[in-house]
């Protein structure tokens, strides 16, 4: 099923021309989420709603400042929390539409960390929606591979190796299991 919104097709738009870097992000993010949704044991539903909610999971970093999302330098602690808010703007903007409503919970709960020390609510293990945590994973393995305001793209090798210093305390050990292995 094609979900068209023009309000949602507008943000995006916009968030890729403000942040170019963004629209190869959610490419990646999305192909991984095809290539792995079957991985996962998906049903179809479930499948058609991570894959949407991998299109629009980062709309929020649209009311970002650019000063802050294209900053080098560590971010301090007032401008992380500017950060922190898009997965709010995001949840806030897709419950308005009817067409992506549905999905507004798995983007609001993606920075969640396993071991509670996530955003925006702390939530912790399975207290995270199923769908939410898996997207943690491919958004943070697509992150990783993609060069950043702060810093070069890492390997294939580089970026799994990352993952699994975060098995336990951002990634649900079984899912990143499942991922890892299907990457391989």
């Amino acid at each position: 099923m094609v979900y068209h919104n023009s309000l949602i097709t507008s943000f995006q738009n916009n968030l890729f021309t403000i942040y170019p870097e963004e629209k190869t992000h959610h490419q990646k993010v999305q192909e991984l989420c095809e290539f792995n949704s079957k991985n996962f044991g998906l049903s179809s539903a479930d499948k058609e709603k991570l894959c949407l909610a991998s299109n629009v999971y980062d709309l929020g970093k649209l009311f970002i400042p650019p000063s802050i999302y294209n900053k080098k330098e560590n971010l301090t602690i007032k401008e992380f929390d500017v950060i922190k808010q898009h997965v709010v703007f995001a949840h806030k903007l897709l419950s308005l539409t009817s067409d992506y409503r549905f999905v507004a919970e798995i983007v609001l709960h993606h920075h969640e960390n396993w071991d509670g020390s996530g955003y925006p609510h702390g939530l912790k293990g399975e207290e995270i929606p199923y769908l939410s945590r898996v997207l943690a994973i491919l958004d943070a393995y697509s992150a990783l591979t993609s060069n950043r305001p702060y810093r070069k793209a890492m390997t294939h090798e580089e970026a799994i190796n990352e993952l699994k210093k975060a098995r336990l305390t951002k990634y649900d050990p079984q899912i990143l299991d499942k991922f890892i292995k299907n990457l391989v």
